[in-house]
């Protein structure tokens, strides 16, 4: 029984964050290789998002940072979520696997969106199976689309201020 409509949704985002955690720490538990562990733990996460209970995708569309002491817990599990993304990429540059000059939270940040969307549009009957679609992903993670002779037509254009930061208004 739950008192209100909120403590529904605080339980189940508690578990979903609970599934997404255990979800890979179990799929990544004895590979050593650090660009295995990497597909390992997006093969787990995504198939937990496609063909789980609908319980992770909670987590996905309904949570948001609160400050108060009953989402304390599901603050705390989206915590280690991160760091054990934050982690896996760590490892990974340190391998050589992964760029050194990469910032590892914006990585991580672009890449889960990727996932994220993946349940969005997923089709059994598509192109491509779950399996073959993590592939292209990784494929695209790992060699990036451009190719070398024209990979930074914007080189420079990320380094001037954006209005928020020049102090302009959003329009």
């Amino acid at each position: 029984w739950f008192p209100t409509k909120e403590s529904i949704l605080l339980a189940l985002t508690e578990r979903a964050a609970e599934i997404a955690v255990q979800t890979i720490e179990d799929a990544i538990t004895g590979e050593t290789d650090p660009a295995r562990r990497l597909w390992l733990a997006f093969r787990a996460y995504l198939n937990a998002l496609v063909y789980g209970d609908s319980i992770t995708t909670v987590l996905l569309y309904e949570y948001r940072p609160r400050d108060n002491e009953e989402w304390a817990a599901v603050s705390r599990l989206r915590e280690r979520f991160d760091r054990t993304w934050d982690g896996l990429l760590h490892q990974a540059v340190g391998a050589g696997c992964v760029r050194g000059d990469v910032n590892v939270s914006i990585v991580r940040l672009l890449s889960l969106g990727a996932i994220n969307w993946i349940p969005m549009w997923y089709s059994e009957q598509g192109e491509m199976d779950l399996d073959e679609i993590l592939d292209h992903f990784m494929n695209l993670f790992a060699r990036g689309v451009f190719v070398p002779e024209g990979a930074q037509p914007w080189h420079g254009e990320g380094h001037q201020a954006s209005p928020r930061q020049s102090g302009a208004a959003g329009r």
